[in-house]
């Protein structure tokens, strides 16, 4: 894959982001670490209560549940949404981004991306490349197509 001379790579799941720049040439690439931020997320009966509201009508006695908040669920999609304008905010004028995401986490971001109005040209890899090793993804990208 062409990654050009200065371009952002940003791999990026649910709790962990890692920002990259090309420090090499076009076709030799060199990542540097930019940024990297994990998100303490517990799960959502740690933070709340496992119940779902109850309502009641205003006649007679039934009742029905409201949908049970999934608020671990919630604080990821909002870290993803928070590290694409971090990242957006640290690229300006950079040549390209290349943002590697699962699919879920990439849904969210394209949502995110389509209410932006200033992006560098993006390119897109829907895989969970977040852990891997800088040396590592450097490899995964030359290898890639």
């Amino acid at each position: 894959m062409l990654v050009p001379h200065g371009a952002y790579v940003l791999a990026l799941d649910g709790g962990h982001m890692r920002l990259f720049r090309n420090q090499g040439s076009n076709h030799a690439i060199r990542l540097e670490t930019v940024k990297e931020r994990k998100l303490h997320n517990p799960r959502t009966h740690v933070i709340d209560d496992d119940q779902p509201g109850r309502s009641f009508q205003s006649v007679g006695g039934a009742r029905s549940a409201y949908p049970a908040a999934d608020t671990h669920q919630r604080r990821e999609d909002e870290f993803c949404e928070a590290a694409l304008g971090e990242t957006l905010a640290e690229t300006g004028d950079a040549p390209a981004l290349i943002l590697i995401a699962p699919p879920r986490v990439m849904g969210v971001v394209r949502k995110q991306m389509e209410r932006e109005r200033r992006l560098p040209p993006t390119q897109e890899i829907v895989k969970d490349l977040t852990k891997v090793e800088p040396k590592a993804l450097e490899e995964w990208l030359r290898a890639h197509h």
